[in-house]
């Protein structure tokens, strides 16, 4: 009996430590995530029936000429194009529209 108690404390002492362990590292992703979205802030996406779809780019020019290519398609991966927009990641992580443009939908509203 002595022997079974000894187990299940290991168990839940393993356990915990795994816990914290998957804490450290979601932490140490979400960090690298943040590195990945400064080294190209800018991000061109398209809203469709089919589905989300972006590009992350270093520069603004790039992003905006994807953009306009993604704006030019009515429809977009068998999809009707709802609307296109170009946001900015910042440094804390939010997002800055920079360009919204509305196509299939009126009520077009970006997911930031």
């Amino acid at each position: 009996m002595a022997n079974t108690q000894s187990l299940k404390e290991k168990k839940e002492k393993l356990e915990k430590e795994k816990r914290i362990l998957e804490e450290k590292l979601k932490d140490v992703e979400s960090n690298i995530t943040k590195i990945n979205n400064m080294q190209k802030p800018y991000v061109a996406n398209v809203s469709a029936y089919s589905g989300h779809y972006s590009m992350q780019f270093e520069k603004e020019e790039k992003a905006k000429k994807k953009l306009y290519e993604y704006a030019s398609k009515r429809y977009f991966k068998n999809g009707l194009n709802y609307g296109v927009y170009l946001y900015k990641w910042n440094e804390d992580g939010s997002k800055t529209l920079l360009e919204s443009i509305p196509l299939g939908r009126e009520n077009f509203e970006p997911r930031l």
